[in-house]
């Protein structure tokens, strides 16, 4: 590829040039192993909202049959750990508990193969696949999925622990409850307030219950994923203030506060405690385990009108329609860290998503690794003011299915071709493992 994008010195930033500092890359399952009752996999709530006439995930990027490249992908781009999730519905057959030897095999294979790499392995729980069998019996407004939830992750402990550096019990909480439950726009579908703060509870119940069947079963150190960022007034009237101030309750404190101050917010509690379910406060202990890692998911800060609610970001905005907003990231860090005891950090998503043409020279994306680079000098200003961040991921290794946009957004750092699945690396990846070298170079 002709004019490869400038390096980043790793060296000017003493923070992350650290060679104890991570940098990885991260995927989650449904997204790349794609939908179907693929080696005796159980479907789940996605492949039932596909089913209703959203997006279909289809091969996704073919994973199950590339996985072993994609892995050593991963290593010769510099990287040193990869965050992935495991199914639930390819490891757990039916609400019986019964466990899929073929998941087990799939995913013990990977691990494996990621330990011989020597790539630290970080592992989700739950990247918003719940098995449509339990969504059959109420889903997360359930509070039996809670503790299905617990011993699918005593099975994860016994059967890979000592394979798994990290386990994250769920990956952003506010996106299965808000999303999901209250607008609609995600699996399962609902719309429905009260759902959407029963599921809020039960997944911080489901996270607590999940803490301790880890810690009694493996070594592995345990954490909780959120997503969220800054929550700025569009105006400086108190109406628009008041707003953005609940935005962000609802937003990151939904449930950082419960986690970590034993707690809802005030202003979430002023409006929903009726929405809740019976008995909540006595969860809170349950719910308040002490935690080894908090990660973050940042993409963009939010601008809030009292009367308009989210208003769109400042340009240039990604096709997604999100603020490129890196300072955003420091402060959201900034604040986490005055208002709550929390444990070492790793920032377990970051990326963009862009408008992207695949060309015989290869794909540029400057802007992509703008983005990054501007990203990693965020993390490494947090460090240098004392929050204790341990790692840093790029969301997404490669070009999948988003959601209920389908195939229409890239995040990866890889293109894939969707016919034949052949993955290239974009400029940003090239840039990104050039620099990684040099990093390493520099620390030996």
């Amino acid at each position: 590829m002709s004019d490869p994008l400038p390096l980043f010195e790793f060296s000017k930033f003493a923070g992350i040039h650290d060679p104890r500092f991570h940098i990885g890359t991260a995927t989650a399952a449904f997204q790349i192993e794609g939908s179907g009752h693929t080696q005796g996999r159980a479907a789940s709530i996605w492949d039932q909202f596909h089913g209703a006439g959203h997006s279909i995930a289809g091969d996704g990027c073919a994973h199950l049959q590339h996985w072993r490249d994609d892995l050593k992908l991963v290593k010769e781009l510099g990287f040193d750990s990869y965050r992935l999730s495991l199914s639930w519905p390819r490891l757990i057959n039916d609400h019986d508990g019964h466990v899929a030897a073929a998941g087990v095999a799939f995913y013990r294979q990977l691990l494996q193969q990621l330990q011989q790499l020597e790539l630290r392995a970080v592992v989700t729980l739950y990247h918003w696949d719940l098995p449509e069998y339990w969504q059959q019996q109420g889903g997360w407004c359930n509070r039996q999925t809670a503790i299905a939830f617990a011993q699918y992750a005593k099975m994860v402990a016994e059967t890979f622990g000592d394979l798994i550096d990290t386990i994250y019990t769920i990956n952003e909480p506010w996106v299965v409850a808000m999303l999901g439950h209250r607008s609609g726009e995600h699996a399962p579908g609902i719309q429905d307030e009260q759902a959407a703060f029963h599921c809020a509870h039960h997944l911080l119940l489901a996270h607590g219950l999940a803490v301790n069947e880890i810690r009694a079963h493996c070594s592995a150190k345990v954490g909780i994923v959120l997503n969220g960022g800054p929550c700025d007034p569009v105006t400086i009237s108190s109406n628009d203030q008041r707003a953005a101030q609940y935005a962000y309750q609802e937003g990151t404190e939904l449930f950082a506060s419960p986690l970590f101050n034993g707690n809802y917010p005030e202003l979430v509690l002023a409006r929903h405690q009726q929405h809740l379910p019976a008995g909540w406060q006595q969860d809170l202990l349950q719910i308040q385990q002490p935690l080894d890692r908090l990660g973050l998911n940042y993409y963009c800060r939010y601008r809030i009108s009292e009367q308009h609610g989210e208003q769109p970001g400042c340009a240039p905005l990604s096709t997604m329609g999100w603020e490129q907003s890196a300072l955003g990231l420091y402060r959201w860090l900034t604040k986490l860290q005055r208002q709550h005891p929390l444990p070492p950090i790793e920032i377990t998503e970051n990326g963009i998503a862009l408008e992207e043409t695949l060309t015989e020279a290869g794909l540029r994306d400057p802007q992509r690794w703008h983005y990054i680079c501007e990203h990693l000098k965020a993390v490494d200003a947090a460090i240098c003011d004392g929050i204790d961040l341990r790692g840093y991921f790029v969301w997404t290794l490669m070009d999948n299915f988003e959601w209920g946009h389908g195939y229409s957004q890239t995040f990866g750092i890889v293109h894939v071709d969707r016919n034949t699945m052949a993955r290239t690396p974009k400029a940003s990846a090239l840039a990104l493992q050039a620099s990684l070298k040099q990093r390493q170079q520099n620390s030996d």
